[in-house]
Order: C-alpha cells, then sequence, then structure tokens
C-alpha cells in the first residue's frame, strides 16, 4: 500500500507499507483454539523522488509516519 506524508517545506514522501487486519482466532465452546493477532503496520520504504531513504530516518519520523497511517487506516 502507498501513503503520502508531508514532511515539510512542500516535501512529500512516498510511503510504502504493509498492513495486516487484526485476526480473531477460532474459538469453540469459549476455548480459543489460536492466538488471537492484533492489527499491524510495517514500513516498508519511503521515498523522495523515487530513492528510498528509510535508513537515513529517525526513529521519531518513523513513528509520526506510522502513527498517520494508522489514523488512515482507522
Amino acid at each position: 500500500m502507498k501513503h503520502f506524508y508531508d514532511a515539510g517545506e512542500g516535501r512529500m514522501l512516498t510511503v510504502e507499507f504493509d498492513y495486516e487486519p487484526e485476526d480473531i482466532a477460532l474459538r469453540v465452546n469459549g476455548i480459543q483454539m489460536e492466538p488471537d493477532y492484533p492489527a499491524q503496520v510495517d514500513l516498508l520504504a519511503v521515498m523522495v523522488e523515487g530513492v528510498d531513504i528509510i535508513d537515513l530516518l529517525s526513529s521519531d519520523i518513523l513513528e509520526a509516519i506510522e502513527a498517520e497511517i494508522w489514523k488512515g487506516i482507522k
């Protein structure tokens, strides 16, 4: 999936990510047969003019990008 993140000063970043929705496990007679898995977002790439810069970004910026993606999903 793709998301566009405004990095300020007229710079837009193209973010490629995977999204896995929540998976509620099977329950039989009230007994949970498998574990539940929460929804998950994995950032794959953050692109500027076709160049991936994800390894150059601080964890604070990556967390801000992921938080914005979650707002759009919910």
